[in-house]
């Protein structure tokens, strides 16, 4: 074989390669793209902007733009309605037996005791941003031992806080153009971009994004919660839950 044989059969290997890594990098963006299946949340539900499993571990918590806290069964049916009604609630996040609800134009924190969803206490965490654009998303990182409040954008900022909420560390985001929700799964911090339409999942040390997934299906997704094998995803706008695959999980 002479040597421009070689150099040809070189070239076709190269841009196979090149070929399959861009189709795998296809596979690994689109791998959440196509839901399982849709439901429709209760009508009371409205505005649904975060979406969380509840201590008992079976039921969901779903908030709303409109201040209201919801447990819901698995299929939207809401199972309880919280008395308190606050202003502009837009996360939701279950951890050491409790509920923490992000009060986002109020820049407060709430918490409610899982039993009848009453109110316990109120934490203020001032923030000088816009006063649609504060904080869109709690979630507790076990690793840093931290509480996270994420503001949606301009700019997207990552406040660490402690058990008394107050602030350790302000970190700013770059990787995405904002952030709607954020949960925590499998040793991993997983944050929702509404704008982008994707999924992100971040190494919970450093923040940095490992892998991430396109969910264009969602037209305006605002809450993110992973059961059972299956990735939950809440829509603002058309009050609907899609129940997505594990995005790493082959089709």
């Amino acid at each position: 074989m002479n040597k421009w044989a070689v150099i040809a059969i070189a070239k076709q290997c190269l841009i196979g390669t090149v070929v399959a890594l861009v189709l795998l990098a296809c596979q690994s963006v689109c791998a959440a793209s196509d839901p399982d299946r849709v439901v429709e949340l209760a009508p009371d539900i409205v505005e649904p902007s975060d979406i969380c499993l509840h201590p008992d571990g079976e039921s969901l918590l779903i908030v709303s733009d409109k201040g209201t806290l919801f447990q819901t069964d698995a299929n939207g049916t809401v199972l309880t309605r919280a008395p308190f009604q606050g202003g502009d609630f837009e996360g939701v996040y279950s951890h050491a037996g409790k509920i923490y609800v992000a009060d986002e134009s109020n820049r407060l924190v709430h918490r409610f005791n899982p039993d009848g969803l009453v109110l316990e206490q109120t934490f203020s965490i001032p923030y000088d941003g816009k006063r649609n654009s504060g904080y869109e998303s709690i979630v507790y990182n076990p690793v840093r031992e931290v509480f996270l409040l994420i503001t949606e954008k301009d700019p997207v900022t990552i406040l660490e806080l402690d058990d008394s909420f107050q602030v350790r560390a302000a970190l700013p985001f770059a990787a995405a153009s904002d952030i709607s929700a954020a949960t925590w799964h499998d040793g991993a911090l997983w944050l929702l971009s509404d704008e982008e339409q994707a999924v992100l999942k971040l190494d919970p040390d450093r923040y940095e994004v490992l892998e991430r997934w396109n969910i264009s299906a969602v037209k305006k997704p605002e809450g993110i919660v992973f059961i059972g094998g299956s990735m939950l995803v809440v829509c603002d706008k058309e009050q609907l839950l899609y129940f997505f695959p594990a995005p790493w999980e082959k089709r």
